[in-house]
């Protein structure tokens, strides 16, 4: 269960938090060359891109949409918001 878990703010800086949401991952641990994520879709092709956004051995475990969206708001809060408005920010800029 994701909620049980204490993640410590320097896993957390291994993978940032625009990131944990286009790839709907949340790290939990980190050890000895491995970082562990909580991951909604099993089936999601994106374990090679976590293992090369962070140059780590990456171990999966499921977790429900719940308790991933009950994390990214604990853990990121408003970090993945405002990266988000900053991207749109970005876009219309250019416009």
């Amino acid at each position: 269960n994701l909620a049980k878990f204490e993640v410590k703010p320097e896993v957390l800086k291994l993978i940032p938090p625009e990131l944990a949401k286009k790839f709907s991952v949340i790290p939990i641990q980190s050890n000895k060359g491995t970082i562990v994520v909580a991951i909604v879709d099993p089936t999601a092709m994106v374990l090679d891109d976590i293992k090369f956004a962070t140059k780590l051995a990456v171990e999966p475990v499921l977790t429900n949409y719940n308790a991933f969206d009950a994390a990214m708001q604990k853990y990121y809060g408003g970090m993945a918001s405002a990266a988000h408005a900053a991207e749109i920010y970005k876009e219309k800029a250019k416009k």
